[in-house]
């Protein structure tokens, strides 16, 4: 590439070298194209790949939740066997008492769905 000094002492590119220097310009310029655009790929193949990991962490979490709150289900239904088992053997013993205790409760549930 040629070039001419100038009083300064830079050099600036000289007339007939102007179209070396725009070829030298568009083929950095596509070669920075190319490589924006491999970046770009490079970026969405990661995104997808990232996304992909994402949704089987979030799917194994949910079935972690299902499994838990499954569990909790069984260990609450087997309580309130218990309970409900226990309430009928005191019946049982004493169904005065638990005649008795039904209507005060069904006496404050009404007070209360007065007001």
């Amino acid at each position: 590439m040629a070039t001419t000094a100038t009083a300064t002492g830079k050099n600036i590119p000289s007339p007939n070298a102007t179209g070396a220097t725009l070829a030298d310009f568009e083929t950095h310029a596509g070669r920075i194209r190319d490589d924006i655009e491999k970046l770009a790929g490079s970026v969405a193949t990661a995104g997808s790949v990232l996304s992909a990991d994402v949704r089987a962490d979030a799917g194994a979490k949910a079935n972690e939740l299902r499994e838990a709150s499954e569990n909790t289900l069984r260990e609450l239904r087997s309580q309130l066997g218990g309970i409900e088992k226990q309430l009928r053997s005191k019946v049982r013993e004493r169904p005065v008492a638990a005649l008795g205790v039904a209507v005060g409760i069904g006496f404050l549930i009404a007070l209360i769905a007065r007001r």
